[in-house]
């Protein structure tokens, strides 16, 4: 949905908070006031500053879009992406479905990929290309997964709370928290990566390559996690 559908569709609330979310132009502080509650004030807050965004929004402007995505040639670049194999057999059950999923989702970027050499200039492909975009991205956290249980025969352990029952507020809420858990385990494996390299203790280099290994699966966990949050998101 973009703005100008919102507005006409009667304003609803939590559905415009997504889409003030996914605006790169969005003040983060004024997200947060309109997560705290739904009142009168924030709803005509939310709705002018909606209206100020709409001439940023790049689904009003097909002609921008496909000077960025076609080429002299009329043909759109081709995106260099290449399925890797793995026999499923040589995956444990739990990541059978992951496993699944990814393969569909590539078939699916391709198929995608075949529409938007297709679109007419005079069409925009935005939402086509984020979509092919938001596919690879989730393929990309799979095989991170399948990667780690590969050199380490070891399955991260996965949250595995249903996001679907909450609201957009507790959504947004949600990405945002895993958003820092994510940037915190980042940064303690960096700082531990280099504590690694200075170590020349035996012990204290088994103890640390030990906690990179729990931190990566705590990381990759997360991930997809976040993964999980942004689609439903998304979906909203």
């Amino acid at each position: 949905m973009i703005i100008t559908e919102w507005i006409a569709s009667g304003c609803d609330y939590d559905t415009g908070l997504i889409l003030y979310s996914k605006q790169k132009r969005h003040n983060k502080n004024l997200l947060r006031l309109f997560m705290r509650k739904n009142n009168r004030i924030n709803q005509a807050k939310l709705k002018y500053e909606l209206q100020k965004l709409q001439k940023f929004e790049v689904a009003a402007s097909p002609g921008k879009v496909r000077k960025v995505i076609v080429t002299p040639s009329n043909q759109v670049k081709p995106i260099v992406k290449e399925y890797r194999t793995l026999r499923l057999n040589d995956l444990p059950v739990q990541l059978h479905d992951m496993y699944r999923k990814q393969k569909d989702e590539f078939y699916r970027a391709c198929s995608l990929k075949i529409q938007l050499n297709n679109t007419p200039p005079e069409v925009s492909a935005l939402d086509i290309c984020l979509e092919i975009d938001r596919l690879f991205d989730r393929i990309e956290k799979a095989w991170k997964v399948f990667d780690h249980y590969t050199k380490f025969k070891v399955v991260p352990e996965f949250e595995g709370k249903d996001y679907s029952t909450l609201s957009p507020v507790l959504l947004l809420k949600a990405e945002k928290s895993k958003r820092e858990a994510i940037s915190k385990a980042k940064a303690r494996i960096k700082k531990w990566s280099i504590q690694l390299q200075k170590t020349t203790d035996k012990q204290k280099r088994y103890k640390l390559e030990r906690q990179l290994q729990k931190k990566n699966e705590d990381l990759l966990a997360h991930e997809v996690d976040l993964e999980r949050i942004k689609e439903l998101i998304h979906k909203k």
